[in-house]
């Protein structure tokens, strides 16, 4: 269940209400669950690279010519950042389509 909490103003008070409604869970002056989950994503995109750069730096380490292992090695390294890539696209598109409706 999903729910949006939203600050009430009166002249007592502030008091936070809770509503039921297809959205995430935000309150005035904190971080929201989207701006924290697109921060996450965020974050091991850039994880995966440096990952990927690390497995880069063995492979020319290991074997400074032409190898079909290093070649393999450093081709499923960018497959797994560009696949990385596609889940947050999808993510992102999901995040702001929510935040849409």
């Amino acid at each position: 269940m999903r729910v949006l909490v939203t600050r009430v103003v009166s002249h007592s008070a502030p008091k936070y209400v809770s509503h039921e409604k297809e959205g995430f869970v935000t309150c005035q002056g904190r971080i929201s669950a989207v701006s924290t989950g697109l921060l996450t994503v965020v974050l091991i995109v850039l994880t995966i690279e440096a990952l990927n750069a690390a497995v880069e730096c063995i492979v020319y380490r290991i074997s400074p010519g032409f190898s079909e292992f290093a070649r393999d090695a450093k081709d499923l390294g960018s497959f797994a950042v560009f696949c990385l890539f596609v889940a947050n696209g999808g993510f992102y598109t999901y995040a702001f389509w929510q935040l849409l409706i």
